[in-house]
C-alpha cells in the first residue's frame, strides 16, 4: 500500500484521477460535495486540501483533470456552464502552512 485518502466531506470519495507534479502526487477526487484537489509530498502518506480557482459542482455534467509534466502542472474545469483551463507552477504546491494550499499563480 503507497498510501491512503479518506472521504473528504459529505459522500464516499472518489479519486478521479492521480498525476504526478515534480516530486509529489496531486489527486482529483469527488464527493457529494463537488470536485475537490489534494496534494501529497510524501507519496500519499498525508494529504492537504489545494484550493481550485473556481468551485465544480460533482454532477454528471461536470469534470475536471490536471495534468503535469515534471513542474508545470495543467487543470481543465468543466462546470457544466463551460470549460475552463489553468496553469501553475508544482513548486506553488508545495509551500503553505499545512492546512490548505492556493498555488500562488492559476493563470
Amino acid at each position: 500500500r503507497v498510501g491512503a485518502f479518506a472521504a473528504a466531506g459529505p459522500g464516499v470519495a472518489v479519486v478521479a484521477g492521480l498525476t504526478v507534479v515534480g516530486s509529489g502526487l496531486l489527486a482529483v477526487t469527488r464527493t457529494g460535495a463537488g470536485h475537490r484537489l489534494w496534494y501529497s509530498d510524501d507519496l500519499g502518506g498525508s494529504w492537504r486540501p489545494v484550493t481550485m480557482p473556481v468551485p465544480v459542482a460533482d454532477s454528471g455534467e461536470t469534470a475536471v483533470v490536471a495534468v503535469a509534466q515534471g513542474e508545470r502542472l495543467l487543470l481543465m474545469a468543466d462546470d457544466g456552464r463551460g470549460a475552463h483551463a489553468w496553469q501553475a507552477s508544482g513548486s506553488a504546491l508545495r509551500g503553505g502552512d499545512g492546512r490548505a494550499c492556493l498555488p500562488s499563480t492559476w493563470n
